[in-house]
């Protein structure tokens, strides 16, 4: 009795399965880890926002973005729609892997977080807006394209715990924002453009990093905590108010207040520059 009982069950499976139809995977399960932003709303936590393309037609993703997705912002698509710009609002962390923003817009709300495993891209007519206090931090590099533009709030922080930056265009306005390099070895600042503003410039203990770019960078507050050190180069770095235990190479004597003048030496012009993928 009891394998006739199991034989009518493999049985009934089957024809299940023959009349039904095996379960299908839903179409976020099936999505490649490449997706993009297609905005109905303007809610980066929608995942009726958030589209794959597979060769031939959109396909809803039904999910927001996590670690494992490379996501692109744009404006045009083949079909010639254009979706809402995103914002990233204060109802969760927003997270992806890679993420590339061009012609289009991407903001963070007040005290929105962002968190990236991996870099960042804001390439041409892309637009970052951080609100006031908000936050992005990512250990790869951080790109900001020609033709790219950023603006913030009073105390948006972008936080790198492994990254370089380079700065392409004089659209970046970084007057109110922290950039916090938290790794322990060799990072670089790369000001592309001349007459950069930076509100805040924090290396946390241990931190090295690199002025490069041969231009004038402007900073309001410099915070060298620990054993830090901002190799001048051949830049030029008008400082506001210092603080911490950290040095500056070549040496400059650094008063706890004062506007000062720091300029590197030809003689460093030779420094080896670590730069990472």
């Amino acid at each position: 009795m009891k394998s006739l009982r199991v034989s009518w069950l493999l049985w009934s499976v089957l024809l299940f399965f023959v009349l039904v139809g095996a379960p299908r995977p839903a179409a976020s399960m099936m999505a490649p880890p490449s997706i993009v932003w297609y905005g109905y709303t303007n809610d980066w936590f929608d995942g009726n926002n958030w589209s794959y393309f597979n060769g031939s037609n959109w396909i809803s993703y039904f999910s927001a973005p996590g670690y494992s997705n490379n996501v692109m912002i744009n404006i045009v698509y083949p079909n010639g729609y254009i979706p809402v710009s995103p914002v990233i609002g204060t109802s969760g962390p927003a997270s992806a892997n890679n993420l590339t923003v061009s012609n289009n817009t991407l903001t963070l709300a007040d005290s929105a977080n962002l968190s990236l495993a991996g870099y960042l891209e804001v390439g041409y007519n892309g637009t970052l807006t951080l609100g006031s206090s908000a936050n992005v931090s990512l250990p790869g590099n951080l790109y900001f394209d020609a033709g790219s533009t950023f603006n913030s709030g009073s105390g948006a922080t972008i936080t790198l715990t492994g990254s370089d930056v380079y700065i392409n265009s004089s659209n970046v306005n970084m007057g109110n924002t922290t950039l916090s390099f938290t790794n322990p070895i060799s990072d670089t600042l790369d000001v592309g453009v001349a007459n950069f503003t930076l509100g805040t410039l924090t290396l946390a203990d241990g931190a090295t990093v690199t002025l490069a770019g041969n231009n004038s960078v402007t900073v309001t507050n410099l915070d060298l905590e620990g054993n830090s050190i901002l190799y001048l180069n051949n830049d030029t770095i008008t400082v506001g108010t210092v603080t911490g235990t950290g040095q500056t190479l070549p040496g400059v004597p650094l008063p706890g207040s004062a506007w000062l003048l720091l300029s590197g030496l030809g003689g460093l012009a030779g420094w080896r520059r670590l730069r990472k993928s």
